[in-house]
């Protein structure tokens, strides 16, 4: 399995870039992808992977937390899985 991340900033060493781990730009045409992320707010950092790959790419997105206050996201028609959102975690305070 091939495996990348998305840094909070652009690292400063290096090709200074976002996105770390396997050249994403190296995976074939209609590869199979899954985007896995803790917390969904705005989708920025998934919006990221996603502007790396190639065209055709099959995605799956999984996260933990929905916080983005969306019940059902998408991200470039693609949806957004989650487990609970933010307001499941506060309601059972």
């Amino acid at each position: 399995m091939k495996s990348a991340f998305v840094r909070d900033t652009p690292k400063n060493h290096g090709k200074p870039t976002m996105v770390d781990g396997f050249p994403l730009e190296k995976l074939s045409e209609r590869a199979k992808v899954l985007i896995v992320d803790d917390v969904f707010t705005t989708g920025e950092s998934i919006k990221a992977i996603i502007g790396e790959l190639p065209e055709g790419s099959n995605c799956e997105i999984f996260v933990i937390c929905n916080r983005s206050g969306i019940e059902n996201p998408e991200i470039n028609g693609v949806e957004v899985n989650y487990i609970f959102t933010e307001g499941d975690l506060l309601s059972n305070r």
